[in-house]
């Protein structure tokens, strides 16, 4: 969206969520029986049999259309009235043929049984069933929105989206109180192959919500800044920032830096209809908006900061409440290219953002004049194209690593300060390790196969605790250990004490007055005074009652406090107070 967001239109004609429409269509894209090409069947022959022989009784009234290949398939056409599967059924029991069916239609496997993507007309234009062919995209993929926030309970974003923050101000929710964010994030990832509502071309990656706009749907620049460091320091991938910001030279520092954390940025042209002249911002990519009929929105910016095109007209999309509709603006364009550089990540981790901008410009579909233009930049986004560019990574890692504690052992008995352990491995490498105590997070080691920490058990209630182990690896699974161990310290805990007399700044002449108590479970064996810093006396029990006569002090400041033991040996003070000698 740009600063001023122009002509963004949410026409709110859709069902909510579970409102008839899902449950009727929800079969759709896929059916038990896949459709056929009519008055086609295939037949394959049993070897060493002449061509002559084929045609005749074997056949059943059918006739051969054409071989495919040299290895005994053909093409048959049933006899006239035949339906294809039952001619094929007979065919399947004659003798010589080994098979027989229809020449079934298989649609490609990326085809989603969303119940409203025949009507997201955008994705077929950039090619998203192919794509999906090709990457799913990853939840370690995470793309950040940095927009007006995301609806947190939103059923087709609501297990996308991974954390968030934010830097509005006011507290620490990143709910959209707008409707913009909302509707930019299911364009690049909302759940999809669920039976519900829309389909997302970035539909297995996670998502972070950065809100930096505010209810009006403004953002600052300052803003836009710190949320791209932000997303960058948490790994996000790739950053979509739905402005016209690609002329800030500020924001352009956060995208630079971003992108030397090995993301990309995509940036909304602008819905102005104007031609921009500014400078070309080398860190990011900026994109105008096209229509149904792959031509420039009219409402859309154009010029110098161009560099790809992307559907952005009437944009079927998640909306705030678990609604749908359709958008417009350069704001839905943007994400467009967000989630296709998502899936470059989740099909190769290794790549360079440059590898990936570089595959987005090459295999745009190039429309208006040939190369570059002001208008299509590079061309209008083909996601599939782009992928087919760049080469495939390591297959997708599942295997989580294995983690175990060296020491404590499982029930081992504990007291004092000891040492905590913990040994993690994986098939690629161990992200971080991380123990609890109780479930309380205790302290985590990255980037090691090795966690040490030291545990005062002493801070512990004797008896039965509960130590866990945490193993994560860089694609994100996780293992788990968990081990039972028993303190027994004893009495550990300080004895507590508590002064009476004298109070703060009281004044005394030839006599002061020192009165106390001490309590602990394994009882009081002393309690000492002390006046700056010198013992002044002792009392053997819990109760603490001396007069220090101080005729011979000099005038001026004192420093009481009492020191109690307990009979196990631990001690503990009172709050040191500040009396004055007359």
């Amino acid at each position: 969206m740009s600063l001023r967001w122009l002509r963004l239109r949410c026409l709110c004609l859709l069902p909510a969520v579970g409102c008839g429409l899902a449950a009727a269509q929800s079969s759709s894209g896929f059916s038990d029986a896949a459709p056929s090409v009519p008055g086609r069947v295939l037949v394959h022959f049993a070897p060493l049999r002449s061509v002559s022989s084929l045609n005749g009784p074997i056949l059943l009234g059918g006739l051969l259309v054409r071989p495919l290949g040299d290895q005994g398939a053909w093409i048959v056409r049933p006899p006239a009235g035949a339906r294809e599967e039952a001619y094929a059924e007979q065919l399947r029991r004659q003798p010589g043929i080994t098979a027989a069916e229809p020449d079934r239609l298989h649609p490609i496997q990326g085809a989603p049984n969303d119940p409203l993507y025949p009507q997201q007309w955008h994705l077929a234009r950039v090619r998203a069933a192919e794509a999906w062919d090709r990457s799913l995209g990853s939840p370690r993929v995470l793309v950040a929105i940095l927009d007006t926030g995301i609806d947190p309970d939103h059923p087709e974003l609501a297990s996308k989206v991974v954390g968030g923050t934010n830097l509005v101000g006011g507290n620490s929710s990143w709910a959209d109180d707008h409707g913009h964010g909302t509707a930019v994030a299911g364009v690049v990832a909302a759940a999809t192959n669920n039976s519900l509502g829309v389909a997302s071309l970035g539909a297995g990656c996670g998502m972070l919500a950065v809100k930096v706009a505010d209810a009006r749907g403004v953002a600052s620049t300052s803003n836009l800044y710190q949320g791209l460091l932000w997303a960058a320091d948490r790994g996000a991938k790739v950053a979509n920032l739905s402005f016209r910001v690609s002329e800030s030279s500020f924001v352009a520092l956060g995208m630079q830096y971003f992108v030397s954390k090995g993301g990309v940025v995509t940036v909304s042209a602008g819905n102005q209809g104007d031609q921009s002249t500014a400078p070309d911002n080398p860190h990011c990519l900026t994109v105008s908006a096209t229509t149904s009929a792959d031509s420039v929105a009219t409402w859309s910016t154009t010029g110098s900061i161009v560099d790809l095109a992307a559907p952005g007209d009437l944009i079927l999309t998640t909306q705030r409440g678990g609604t749908y509709g359709y958008w417009s603006g350069t704001s839905f364009s943007a994400p467009l290219v967000a989630a296709a550089a998502a899936l470059a990540f989740a099909r190769n981790g290794g790549l360079e953002p440059s590898a990936v901008v570089n595959a987005l410009r090459l295999g745009a579909k190039d429309l208006g004049a040939s190369g570059w233009d002001p208008s299509f930049g590079y061309g209008r986004l083909d996601a599939a194209a782009a992928l087919d560019l760049l080469p495939g990574g390591e297959p997708d890692d599942t295997t989580p690593p294995s983690v175990e504690f060296v020491e404590p052992t499982s029930g081992a008995s504990l007291r004092g300060v000891v040492q905590v352990a913990v040994r993690a491995s994986d098939d690629r490498r161990v992200r971080s390790i991380r123990w609890l105590l109780d479930g309380v997070h205790m302290g985590t080691r990255e980037g090691s196969t090795l966690l040490e920490a030291a545990w005062d058990t002493a801070q512990s209630a004797n008896g039965l605790h509960s130590l866990t182990a945490v193993a994560e690896d860089d694609a994100g699974n996780r293992k788990e250990e968990t081990i039972p161990v028993l303190v027994q310290n004893g009495d550990v805990r300080p004895p507590r004490v508590r002064m009476t007399a004298p109070l703060e700044g009281e004044a005394f002449g030839d006599r002061l007055s020192v009165r106390g108590t001490a309590e602990d479970e394994s009882g009081i064996a002393k309690i000492e005074v002390y006046v700056n810093g010198s013992l002044k006396g002792t009392r053997t029990r819990s109760s603490f009652s001396m007069d220090l006569f101080t005729k011979s002090w000099r005038a001026g400041t004192y420093l009481v406090f009492l020191r109690a033991y307990d009979r196990a040996g631990n001690t503990a003070e009172s709050p040191v107070r500040s009396v004055q000698k007359r």
